[in-house]
């Protein structure tokens, strides 16, 4: 097997994910230290592993049904290029080393901060086994990993995040579940996933656009609550941003013939242009105290 092939089954484009627990440092309550960016990095990497051993196991559950999906048959397990007694070791490998750096990166940082990635793992294993296949509760298991993400961040660093920003992310992560659901739909019927039977485009798509709202709602929210002291031309900004990469990414969405919404983002240098200056907009502003 090709290296492409191992980083396909790794995931590794969606070890993107993981820059959320370098999250806190937007924040002026924490310090941009190298002893932090060390614990930040290490708790990036960890979560790396995690993941990846995360989307292992989904796919030894999965293998069969890939196997009949014309877009997921050329995947490493499904083609047949590595076998599952492969994928099980891999995913002990990868469950040890991430266990192990989560274990040193708790002494490092000195605070209890093992039951995150513990819960992580949880949450994958859970949607793994049987939440995959229960309609609508299957989507709340990806934001909850993005949330977990977040919070791994703040945990690692000695705080915690503002329950605020930690909505924000989980009803935007919604968003993009939704979207990739309602891809899904479009583009392969039921043949994607057996879950898809019980769904609706026209009421996903009303879902998706009601996170929306929620989304830039508690945005708002937030830049009501935020210090005034800091100059409003920098909310109005980031909220402008913020609007538009939503408004960017609806366009493109509309004529996606993918469902992986983070390729769809990605591959969009407008998109990527405006996600980075919308996180330099933000960037102790203070808009945000955790």
């Amino acid at each position: 097997m090709k290296i492409k092939d191992y980083l396909v089954l790794f995931r590794a484009k969606h070890y993107i994910k993981n820059l959320l627990i370098f999250v806190p440092f937007l924040f002026p309550a924490v310090i941009l230290s190298v002893q932090n960016l060390i614990i930040s990095a290490a708790g990036f990497v960890t979560f790396c592993f995690l993941s990846s051993a995360a989307y292992i196991i989904n796919d030894i559950f999965d293998c069969e049904n890939d196997k009949k999906h014309s877009g997921r048959s050329s995947r490493p397990l499904a083609s047949g290029k590595i076998t599952k007694r492969g994928c099980l070791l891999l995913f002990a490998v990868f469950l040890a080393v991430s266990g192990f750096l989560a274990f040193l990166t708790d002494i490092k940082c000195g605070t209890f901060s093992l039951p995150v990635p513990g819960i992580f793992l949880l949450l994958n294993l859970i949607y793994s086994f049987f939440a995959k296949r229960i309609p609508f509760f299957e989507m709340l298991f990806i934001p909850l990993g993005f949330a977990m993400r977040l919070i791994y961040g703040f945990v690692i660093l000695g705080s915690l995040p503002d329950h605020r920003l930690c909505i924000f992310i989980f009803v935007s992560a919604l968003y993009f579940v939704l979207q990739k659901r309602i891809s899904e739909i479009t583009l392969f019927g039921c043949e994607s996933r057996a879950v898809l039977r019980y769904y609706n485009a026209g009421i996903l798509r009303a879902l998706k656009y009601v996170c929306l709202c929620f989304t830039l709602v508690f945005f708002a929210i937030m830049h009501i609550s935020a210090d005034v002291s800091h100059p409003l031309i920098q909310r109005i900004i980031s909220a402008i941003l913020l609007f538009v990469l939503f408004l960017r990414f609806e366009i493109k969405a509309a004529k996606a013939e993918s469902e992986n919404t983070i390729e769809l983002v990605f591959s969009d240098i407008v998109m990527c242009v405006l996600g980075a200056l919308f996180v330099l907009s933000m960037v102790n502003f203070g808009l945000l105290r955790p």
